[in-house]
């Protein structure tokens, strides 16, 4: 081998080299940035009660009250969720005789687990609800700028809500689940097969029930801006390009195509929210 061959080996080698660690190191980078996602567990952290649930299919709108379990998906670990910010506690409704409507709730006849977590997270307010029919406005994509309380004392229905990775994780939510989870969390809430579901919503102080849509505000709030610096290591999704189904862009839009099946279960579902409109204030 001559010299000018040696050198231009040796210098493909050098770059090679650089190259490859370079690659490895920005690798290495998006892993501990994945890691760093979420908040700790404690050691003694105990998922037994918590309802089942699973990464969803995309494109569901058609058939958002099916399962839509990914395919060859197990099912996701709690602690998926936990890390996201979610608590669930399991409180038996049973033995108690809680209305389909009341709003407010005001029944000084409480569960004991129930008044003790009331007066624990100070949820001063209460209400009740049952939702029997579509509601357009709790599907949307959406965060509050308070803690989230819900407590399912009848029937079923299914909350998606975003883990820490951008993927949608549905929970099978049924009597007795009780959650909270935190303010700027992006979720959801279809009703099931089943079109059936009453829930206890709780508040600390006045209710104020606006919700922010995903699509039109992204994480341009500071409530978002507080759970993106908290949960996802300061880096918001929004702000991000790609084609997934958990990058909406720069912008801070996402575009959804609509099917004419979705059209036409659209103007079929019309009539149902307008039965319930005016039933149902504010977000599931």
């Amino acid at each position: 081998m001559n010299r000018n061959n040696f050198n231009c080996l040796l210098n493909f080698v050098l770059f090679y080299s650089v190259a490859t660690g370079g690659r490895n190191a920005l690798l290495a980078a998006a892993s501990d940035h994945t890691e760093c996602k979420g908040i700790n567990l404690p050691s003694d952290f105990d998922a037994s009660d918590w309802p089942e649930m699973w990464r969803l299919k995309a494109d569901i709108d058609d058939v958002r009250d099916k399962p839509n379990r990914r395919d060859g998906d197990s099912a996701v670990d709690p602690s998926v969720l936990a890390r996201a910010g979610v608590q669930h506690w399991k409180v038996d409704p049973s033995g108690y005789d809680y209305p389909a409507k009341a709003i407010p709730w005001n029944d000084t006849v409480l569960d004991p687990e129930l008044a003790r977590l009331r007066d624990e997270y100070e949820y001063n307010y209460a209400d009740i609800i049952s939702v029997t029919a579509w509601v357009d406005s709790f599907w949307g994509e959406h965060f509050h700028a308070d803690s989230t309380i819900r407590y399912m004392v009848n029937g079923t229905g299914y909350f998606d809500l975003r883990a820490v990775d951008g993927d949608w994780v549905r929970i099978a939510v049924g009597s007795g689940d009780f959650f909270q989870w935190p303010a700027g969390i992006y979720h959801r809430f279809t009703i099931d097969e089943g079109a059936f579901i009453t829930a206890m919503r709780l508040f600390r102080g006045s209710p104020v029930w606006t919700s922010y849509p995903r699509a039109e505000v992204g994480g341009n709030h500071s409530t978002r801006q507080e759970y993106i610096n908290t949960y996802l290591c300061g880096v918001d999704p929004d702000a991000e390009e790609g084609d997934g189904d958990n990058v909406i862009g720069k912008k801070g839009k996402k575009s959804h195509k609509m099917s004419k099946r979705s059209k036409k279960a659209g103007k079929e579902e019309k009539a149902g929210n307008r039965r319930s409109r005016h039933l149902l204030r504010g977000d599931m």
